[in-house]
């Protein structure tokens, strides 16, 4: 880089600067096999990124961490206390289809919710 910027400062000729140019790209041109492991390494970021979750690992997960907290501060609990919960968990009072639809930022405890409400649904 410093040989280019003396040549166009002392005012190389254009064969001067073509051969600094042509030799620069020639020492940037990325080997075969550094190519190939970028390539694997990308591979496996997507691969990693769209496999699907092991779901009996993360409630195992979340059954740990609840089982950590005293009783009355468990995470989500509340919902199950919440009367709109209550009528719609109800199945004397739901009719069909049912839907609870819970939105929420990343890590507000959406799962932690849904975790709650699978426990605690009766098992026929």
């Amino acid at each position: 880089m410093a040989s280019r910027l003396d040549l166009i400062v002392h005012g190389g000729n254009f064969e001067q600067i073509h051969t600094a140019q042509s030799q620069s790209t020639l020492e940037y041109e990325p080997n075969p096999i550094e190519i190939d492991d970028e390539d694997l390494k990308r591979r496996q970021t997507v691969y990693t990124w769209l496999k699907p979750i092991d779901m009996e690992n993360e409630q195992y997960h979340l059954k740990s961490i609840r089982n950590r907290c005293s009783p009355g501060a468990m995470p989500g609990r509340w919902l199950l206390d919440h009367m709109t919960f209550k009528e719609w968990f109800d199945p004397q009072f739901t009719t069909l289809p049912t839907l609870l639809w819970l939105h929420g930022h990343p890590g507000a405890g959406k799962c932690i919710l849904t975790d709650h409400i699978v426990l605690s649904a009766p098992v026929y």
